[in-house]
Formats: structure tokens, C-alpha cells, sequence
């Protein structure tokens, strides 16, 4: 019988494709084999440029009482009365500066500042990774105006296939229900082609990027 109609043909086609099945001819492909070329410069190096580029704003950290200093000046410069996170060590990190942490789960409407870690740093392209376990759930990441990220210079990695083989080297098959990759701040010119910010989530990206390589020190008595 002649097909009537393309929808007829394309089923047709589909069911000799499953009757005859041909051998992959890809058996060889190197699935798992880096797209790029390694990333030149010293990859925090990289990933901060890129992140800047992307739109972040970029806080480097000696260590955590840097950490911890930075944010309480930018708490201070921002007029922020609290800073929202559900992570117990980071609220307590909110009371040593005297800046109310608040961890109620009924999110204002209006959220100044939202606090939380993250999974990995991409430095090809200046992006955050978090998910569900390490960044206070879903909505911290994109209902606050500000969102402040606390990374390490340990979790730099150079590309996204990095950052997801470190996610199941982490968790396994238990993956996160929720994980994210944020490049920049939320920005959208889809409406007549203006740029508008914040549009689906935080007009601004900030990261306290902790120097925490163990060659830190020894690079610093030598440059």
C-alpha cells in the first residue's frame, strides 16, 4: 500500500529501521576524549578571567578569615540588614560579623542577598556549579538580587565534563535532584533586544574565591 501522507512515510521508515538494524559504525569514537585543548594559563587564573568576563564579581580570599572580612565591608558597603542561607556553617559565619542570617524557608518577595557554597568552578568558561546539597536548594540560586557564592581554589576545574565526573566521583548514583551551571549574572535581551538583568534569577553574581592550594605559601616567599 502507497503512502498517503509524511507522517505515513516517516512511520514506515521507523518501523524497517527497527526490523533492520545496522551495526554502529562508531565503535571507535572516543566519547570520553577532552573536546578542547588544555586551558593555557593557570586554571584558577583562567577561571577568574572568565568568570569577569561573564559579568561576576570577583573577591580573591588568602583564606577564610579573608573571607570573612570581604564580606562583611561589602555587607557594610551594600546596607544589607541580612543575608539569607539555609547552610548551618555559613549562618554561623553571618552571626561572627553580626550580619543577621536569616534561614526562614517563606522567602520574602524582595531578598536582598542569598549565600551559598558550591560544587565546582569551570574555568573555560567562568561558570559556577551548584545543586541541590550544596547551595540551599533550588530557590536560593536565582530568587535573590545578589548572589554570593563561597568557592575554593580547589574546586577549579577546566571544562564541564571535569565538574561532572567530580559530581560522580562525589555522590555516585545518589546525584542531586537539582544541579545548575551558572555563567553570569541572569541577563535576557529576548524583548526588542535590550539587555535586561535579573530577569530570571539574581541581577548579580558575586564569588569569594578561597585560595586553598597547599603550594600557595611556597609560590608567595618565591615569585
Amino acid at each position: 500500500m502507497k503512502e498517503t501522507t509524511p507522517r505515513e512515510k516517516v512511520l514506515k521508515n521507523i518501523r524497517n529501521a527497527l526490523m533492520h538494524k545496522n551495526e554502529n559504525p562508531f565503535l571507535d569514537a572516543q566519547i570520553h576524549a577532552d573536546m578542547y585543548a588544555p586551558v593555557d594559563s593557570v586554571t584558577d587564573v583562567a577561571f577568574a578571567q572568565s568568570f569577569t568576563a561573564a559579568g561576576g564579581v570577583f573577591f580573591y580570599c588568602e583564606d577564610e578569615k579573608a573571607m570573612v572580612m570581604q564580606l562583611a565591608t561589602l555587607a557594610r558597603e551594600r546596607n544589607w540588614k541580612s543575608v539569607f542561607t539555609f547552610i548551618p556553617e555559613l549562618v554561623d559565619i553571618l552571626n561572627l560579623i553580626k550580619l543577621n542570617p536569616v534561614s526562614d524557608p517563606a522567602l520574602p518577595d524582595e531578598l536582598q542577598a542569598g549565600i551559598t557554597f558550591c560544587e565546582s568552578l569551570i574555568a573555560r568558561t567562568g561558570t559556577i556549579v551548584v545543586s541541590s546539597f550544596a547551595s540551599s536548594g533550588r530557590r536560593m540560586v536565582v530568587h535573590p538580587e545578589a548572589h554570593i557564592v563561597i568557592g575554593y581554589a580547589s574546586q577549579v576545574v577546566q571544562d564541564i565534563q571535569h565538574a561532572l565526573d567530580d559530581l560522580k566521583n562525589r555522590y555516585g548514583d545518589a546525584l542531586p535532584s537539582f544541579i545548575s551551571l551558572i555563567t553570569g549574572p541572569s541577563r535576557t535581551a529576548d524583548i526588542e533586544k535590550t539587555l535586561v538583568m535579573g530577569a530570571h534569577g539574581p541581577r548579580e553574581l558575586m564569588l569569594f574565591f578561597i585560595d586553598d592550594r597547599p603550594d600557595r605559601e611556597e609560590e608567595s616567599a618565591h615569585p
